[in-house]
């Protein structure tokens, strides 16, 4: 009977052993970081860059109808909410993600939760076609949790990915584990009598920015670069203007106006050029 005990507990002290293995690896919603919270970031990178999209594009074909789907997927307040865990490939160990004899680079199990095969994401290097790798295996993932995708079933993953790529969108900042400054964040700087940014500012409240410092990361920069010369009779005033959009890393806005008025005119002159500059800023939904 003793020896009968010692093999049921025994027994038991091995089934919790395995169960704590099991629950091993990074995850998201219990703990865990690294794998699965890069995994995490990106798809929250795309949802930023796929409702600014949605609310300041006015895309009829930006599938604009799924991105509260994938953001309650990405909200741990929500029933919806899909659990992350990566998990490493063992000698003596089924994987989670093995199919047959083949190993994935992650599954979906169910509803709400994604395994994902830690070696597999380390051993991709950095570089393009590896960003663009990790977005389409983290569109897919959640797209088939979604029921959009399924196994061997890209469309809409492919089609979300390749509205990104289409609109310029920088896919290594979108890969990055870092996650992207809101879409309606800008700074402001400059040199010269523009350098007054009274005007500007008021114009950037009213348009719905959010106006954040120089050191802070934003998704605009917005740069002014100003000169007058004045002789007794009139004045003359230029000023370079840039605006920068970080998602994209291109200048949406780039510009020199040049004007010219009476000597006593400059900070009218000036005033009109900044005007016609805040006309070019576009209201910002968010």
């Amino acid at each position: 009977m003793k020896s009968i005990n010692k093999l049921l507990i025994a027994g038991a002290m091995i089934v919790s052993q395995v169960s704590i293995a099991a629950a091993g690896g990074d995850r998201v919603g219990n703990g865990g970081n690294s794998i699965a919270a890069h995994f995490s970031t990106i798809a929250t990178n795309v949802v930023t860059v796929w409702e600014d999209i949605c609310l300041n594009q006015n895309d009829k074909e930006a599938f604009c109808q799924y991105v509260p789907d994938l953001k309650k997927a990405l909200n741990k307040d929500s029933h919806k909410y899909v659990q992350l865990k990566a998990v490493q490939v063992s000698e003596t160990e089924t994987h989670p993600c093995q199919i047959d004899q083949d190993i994935r680079e992650a599954f979906n199990i169910g509803s709400n939760k994604i395994i994902i095969t830690s070696d597999m994401w380390k051993n991709m290097s950095d570089n393009s076609s590896t960003d663009a790798r990790r977005i389409n295996l983290v569109l897919h993932e959640y797209f088939s949790v979604m029921e959009l995708d399924s196994s061997d079933y890209y469309h809409y993953s492919m089609k979300v990915f390749g509205m990104l790529k289409r609109k310029g969108y920088d896919l290594s900042k979108l890969a990055k584990n870092e996650v992207l400054p809101t879409s309606c964040s800008i700074n402001i700087q400059g040199t010269g009598k523009s350098a007054n940014f009274a005007s500007f500012e008021k114009e950037i409240f009213k348009k719905n920015y959010s106006l954040k410092s120089v050191t802070e990361k934003t998704r605009y920069n917005l740069s002014l670069a100003s000169k007058c010369s004045d002789s007794k009779l009139t004045s003359s005033c230029a000023i370079h203007t840039q605006i920068k959009d970080n998602y994209t890393n291109s200048f949406i806005y780039d510009e020199m106006l040049i004007e010219a008025g009476l000597a006593k005119s400059e900070s009218k002159i000036l005033t009109n050029m900044n005007e016609k500059i805040s006309a070019k800023i576009k209201f910002c939904s968010k």
